[in-house]
């Protein structure tokens, strides 16, 4: 996937950091646990692998040919192919929020060693959120029992392997579930507290966890802390993360924020923008810019019926022209960041607003037949130009998914999969089993 030089250059612009040979350095300074045992170069390529823990070694994948193919992909200033959304906000001009950026703060790897691990190892959590699955929190797990990551994937073996890249770590990242309910982060703490302990630690937490066990841990290492929170109204925050207390939530945020100022390390708020709080941002954005909090933004591509991506033409106005109000939320550092990440914000759902009103000007394939249909999908499908192996999972999960469908719920199919993101798609495709694929269409798009 090749970015113009002019945007290149436009891009590199907006990156903090002199040394930018390569538009992302992830895949020579990270490797990601997946709590399905995936080992990845980062959170947001799901579709090439580097190894998998139940049959390969860290060492053996990070040094694994895929691993190789994804390097050399930057080498040549293209970005590799499961990298659509970070490519997606380049080519948008979004530059402010391009995940890639989060790894040129890294310092350069030693003796081929990565200087980051993320850990996403298990979905314990305590809140049931409206956007979350049975992928990310054990709450949602009673909706499909075909799900059980608290598996041993990751165990004493796993743990014995770090001992040999810890040395060589400057940070690690640990989320969930909830990471401050996951027994086996405590574990690989104590590791890292006694052979490298000045590694940074970073937890994405929900917040609503803190007890004088956390308080400990956190004392005893440099923890970088980074909250979700999605509104500051208590009604549409209780809504989004089902179980848990405002009140508790901020005061526990107010906690986490002086423990990193003691320490020196970053803390942060991260928003999931959905139709149910698509309003409060500015509300919420302003809220944390006047505390001095640097404020993130996570896209909400499923469920759909939550999303922005897919809302209609006149709410996608009416949340345009209100977004377009805003032009400054202060002038320190922190304001004027956030404001530059709420303005990409504001351009993706400009973006989305002009492919809505381009879908509602062409509306020819809403009444085609069902094979009209298929062919356009198809079409979309094969101009991604992927690799064979690819297309033909993604093709034969979506027969088998169809094949017991009437002709009204195919259609119905069939229009969802042609609007949605086509590279977006392929990621949650290729990575979900038929039966997961069968209870989001049954759920999602059927009924």
């Amino acid at each position: 996937m090749f970015i113009s030089n002019k945007k290149y250059r436009k891009y590199n612009k907006t990156r903090l950091f002199t040394k930018k040979k390569y538009l992302c350095y992830a895949p020579f300074k990270s490797i990601r646990f997946c709590m399905n045992g995936k080992m990845q170069v980062c959170c947001l390529n799901t579709k090439e692998i580097i190894g998998n823990i139940t049959h390969n070694t860290i060492k053996e994948a990070w040094n694994g040919k895929t691993a190789e193919l994804i390097r050399s992909s930057f080498k040549n200033n293209t970005f590799s192919d499961g990298c659509y959304d970070c490519k997606n906000q380049i080519e948008n001009n979004e530059f402010y929020g391009v995940k890639s950026k989060l790894y040129d703060t890294l310092k350069p790897s030693v003796k081929n060693y990565p200087v980051l691990m993320e850990f996403e190892l298990k979905n314990t959590c305590n809140l049931k959120c409206i956007m979350c699955n049975d992928d990310l929190s054990s709450a949602h797990i009673t909706k499909n029992p075909l799900k059980q990551y608290n598996n041993s994937n990751y165990n004493t073996d796993f743990v014995n392997q770090l001992t040999e890249f810890i040395p060589f770590l400057k940070y690690t990242s640990f989320i969930g579930g909830e990471p401050f309910l996951i027994d086996l982060y405590f574990e690989i703490w104590d590791l890292i507290f006694k052979i490298n302990p000045k590694i940074r630690i970073n937890i994405s937490t929900n917040g609503t966890v803190l007890n004088s066990k956390i308080k400990t841990y956190l004392e005893k290492g440099l923890f970088d802390i980074s909250v979700s929170i999605d509104s500051i109204k208590k009604e549409t925050y209780e809504k989004i993360r089902v179980g848990a207390n405002l009140e508790n939530t901020i005061k526990n945020l107010e906690w986490f924020k002086l423990y990193c100022n003691r320490k020196k390390t970053f803390f942060s708020v991260w928003i999931c923008p959905m139709r149910i709080n698509c309003y409060e941002i500015i509300s919420i954005v302003q809220y944390f810019s006047e505390l001095n909090i640097p404020i993130f933004f996570n896209t909400v591509w499923t469920p759909h019926t939550l999303s922005l991506w897919n809302w209609d033409v006149n709410n996608l106005y009416n949340l345009l022209q209100q977004l377009n109000n805003i032009n400054s939320f202060g002038n320190n550092k922190f304001q004027k960041e956030n404001y530059n990440r709420f303005n990409d914000f504001r351009k993706q759902i400009k973006t989305w607003y002009i492919k809505q009103i381009q879908n509602q000007n062409n509306k020819t394939y809403f009444n085609a037949k069902t094979k009209d249909l298929e062919i356009f999908f198809n079409e979309k499908l094969h101009n991604l130009k992927l690799n064979k192996i690819i297309i033909d999972t993604i093709t034969e999960k979506l027969s088998l998914v169809i094949k017991n469908k009437n002709e009204e719920q195919k259609n119905k199919i069939y229009v969802f999969l042609i609007n949605f993101p086509i590279e977006k798609l392929v990621d949650i495709i290729f990575n979900k089993s038929i039966e997961e694929l069968n209870l989001y269409i049954s759920e999602y798009i059927i009924n």
